[in-house]
């Protein structure tokens, strides 16, 4: 196939299940993995996200800047910016077990002043439908779906410190009471396995748990719990000193980085997204070594959470500078970067050696190289390919460096002007709706300034070409690529 062609493959994606089922990653895999079209969407101080049965669409509440206004919002990828579901009461949702539809708590304006009414919102048709009577705003409000037509929800009773646990049944009726609890303020429901979810209150004598389930008459059952229900699998642990920890069983791990806020396992378990002050990084489960993905640019900012879509193919983060928040987005892919050097006929390159590539280097007083000046320093490649000609020695080498934005501090940009005739797209369409590009492709002169240096040797050479293969992660039984340029 000739270069700078595209080629469109129109799929139809099994929709049968709610959510698409994750890429399952690889070392190989975590080692190339990048952060595409990242992006701020929304100006919000973000408490809690989830994602929708797409898998692309992302859920999140807050509070808005200088108002301090509760704010439910949704951003679905290939929006220019976040929308925000109307008259949000409480920064308190929950997405629907088949991943359709939102709960949420809209205002309602009375002769004494504000309510919240339970309300249903379908993305699909932009509809809300309420639930129940309205009723006063109170600090708890916390939702989670029991199954497809049940959902719970918390009420506090703040003079005598009591609180309720309510279940609303979408096909009608009043809420029925299922709990009611003393001296304390609830805590959160956390939705589980079977389907059930658990119930989370402190009270002066500790933290009470009590797991709400349906069972297989359709009966709900109320069972307090000991002990904390298991978390789904994981090998990654993030102590209250900010160390990552990678276990390899209950008494041993390895320390993969340190001064970290959040972690949020893939869906496979085979790695983790996690975040620094300003850095997102992902780290394998594999080998525990940390790859940067992206670093967020804005000054001042402080990243407080992160989380990996169901699908495995998108991701955000979201957090704070002063008093005004920050929620960014982005589609997560692998990327490739290989590059040609020219160094010297007598050059002693192997396969295998390693390459420096910087802007300048420190020599000794005889004006020898003695190593690269390393605060210059924009990445490392590994030798794949040597090439031995009459007056030069040609390397082909790959990128193993474990920084974000190696392509931009070879060329300049992240999306440099290609070579004439070296770029290449596969795009994936589903139906008749618009193409998604799934692989592309290009060749990009690198910055003049730069020089490679072949390590533990005076030896240094000069980039030629900078080749860039980039490609979505699309789920697993979803659209299949096939190879082409």
């Amino acid at each position: 196939m000739k270069a700078n062609q595209t080629i469109l493959l129109w799929c139809t994606l099994l929709l049968g299940c709610s959510m698409p089922a994750a890429w399952s990653l690889t070392q190989a895999d975590v080692a190339q993995l990048v952060m595409l079209d990242w992006q701020a969407v929304a100006d919000i101080t973000v408490e809690h996200v989830q994602w929708m049965g797409d898998g692309m669409t992302l859920v999140f509440g807050g509070t808005m800047p200088a108002s301090d206004d509760c704010a439910v919002g949704l951003y679905g990828g290939r929006q220019e910016e976040a929308q925000f579901l109307p008259d949000a009461a409480s920064t308190r949702f929950a997405v629907s077990p088949d991943g359709a539809q939102i709960c949420y708590w809209r205002l309602v304006p009375m002769e004494e002043g504000q309510a919240a009414e339970l309300a249903v919102y379908a993305p699909s048709g932009r509809t809300i439908t309420t639930v129940g009577a309205p009723r006063s705003r109170n600090s708890a409000m916390h939702l989670a779906w029991l199954s497809g037509r049940h959902i719970l929800f918390t009420f506090q009773r703040e003079p005598d410190d009591s609180g309720v646990l309510f279940m609303a049944d979408l096909e009608g009726g009043p809420p029925t009471q299922l709990l009611e609890k003393q001296d304390g303020w609830w805590q959160g429901l956390r939705s589980g396995p079977g389907p059930s979810v658990t119930a989370e209150f402190l009270s002066t004598t500790g933290l009470q748990r009590d797991q709400i389930h349906l069972d297989s008459s359709g009966q709900v059952r109320v069972t307090p719990l000991v002990e904390a229900p298991p978390s789904a699998g994981t090998r990654f642990e993030l102590d209250g000193d900010g160390r990552l920890i990678l276990l390899h069983s209950s008494a041993e791990g390895q320390i993969a980085d340190e001064g970290v806020r959040c972690v949020a396992p893939s869906p496979d378990g085979r790695a983790a997204l996690y975040c620094k002050s300003r850095e997102v990084a992902v780290v394998s489960s594999d080998d525990g070594q940390p790859r940067s993905v992206v670093t967020v640019a804005v000054d001042g900012v402080q990243l407080d959470g992160c989380s990996w879509s169901p699908g495995g193919g998108y991701a955000c983060a979201w957090g704070r500078r002063g008093d005004r928040g920050f929620v960014w987005y982005g589609q997560l892919g692998l990327e490739r970067v290989t590059a040609t050097f020219e160094f010297p006929a007598t050059s002693t390159a192997t396969v295998g050696s390693r390459l420096w590539v910087v802007e300048r280097f420190q020599f000794d007083d005889l004006g020898r190289i003695v190593e690269p000046d390393w605060s210059t320093l924009k990445a490392l490649f590994i030798v794949r390919r040597v090439l031995r000609g009459a007056d030069k020695t040609v390397v082909e080498a790959e990128s193993i460096g474990r920084q974000a934005g190696v392509v931009a501090r070879m060329t300049g940009s992240e999306t440099p002007p290609p070579l004439e005739e070296t770029e290449s797209h596969i795009r994936i369409g589903l139906d008749s709706g618009d193409p998604t590009q799934w692989a592309h492709g290009f060749r990009a002169r690198p910055l003049p300034s730069l020089q490679a240096w072949l390590e533990r040797t005076p030896e240094t050479g000069r980039p030629l070409v900078v080749t860039v293969e980039r490609q979505l992660l699309l789920p697993v039984d979803g659209p299949q690529p096939v190879s082409g340029s």
